[in-house]
């Protein structure tokens, strides 16, 4: 009887997982809109970054091109918001520190670009992490740069297919932010 119980008990999660599987990709709705709140790095002060070195297991060194995508997604940021984001590149004690891996599955049945997210302690960023797993350029505008760090600046992904925060990305060089994120970013740091 209780073998049976087990039985029953993982049939029932195995359903539910694929279930929710399935309204992931359904409607791409995974996490809100902006779960992060009015959490924000401290304005006024320049956003510090680095590209850390390999040290861990998958880790790789970012290829130059992912570097210069990088950069150009933080210049992107700083001009959309009219200098209210500044990015700078330091050596070391970097707010976000930028890491490269190896290709990695989901587990879902998709490849992973990327993850952002960051660490915050009363509402102040403290420290975030930028992981690149992709080794491809997917066009020349660094979509999938920006889509990650917006997840370091607290946003969450949208059903919405020709937003930058759509969980899979459907096309390369999207050219645009949404316009409601650069509100939210400019009413943070202004």
């Amino acid at each position: 009887m209780r073998k049976a119980l087990i039985v029953i008990f993982f049939a029932i999660i195995f359903i539910l997982v694929v279930l929710g599987i399935f309204f992931i990709r359904m409607t791409g709705r995974a996490v809100v809109d902006f779960p992060g709140g009015d959490v924000r790095f401290s304005p006024g002060e320049p956003i510090t970054y680095s590209f850390a070195k390999p040290g861990g297991l998958f880790e790789r060194e970012c290829r130059s091109y992912e570097i210069d995508r990088v950069v150009e997604a933080f210049d992107i940021l700083s001009n959309l918001t009219e200098g209210r984001l500044e990015f700078a590149n330091a050596s070391s004690d970097a707010l976000i520190k930028i890491k490269c891996y190896k290709a990695k599955a989901n587990g879902l049945g998709y490849m992973l670009a990327g993850e952002g997210g960051y660490r915050a302690e009363a509402q102040k960023i403290v420290g975030a992490e930028l992981k690149l797993y992709t080794h491809m350029n997917c066009g020349t505008w660094p979509d999938l740069e920006l889509h990650e760090i917006l997840h370091i600046f607290g946003f969450g992904h949208r059903d919405d297919k020709q937003s930058i925060m759509n969980p899979i990305l459907v096309k390369c060089d999207l050219g645009k932010i949404d316009k409601d994120i650069i509100g939210k970013l400019n009413e943070l740091y202004s």
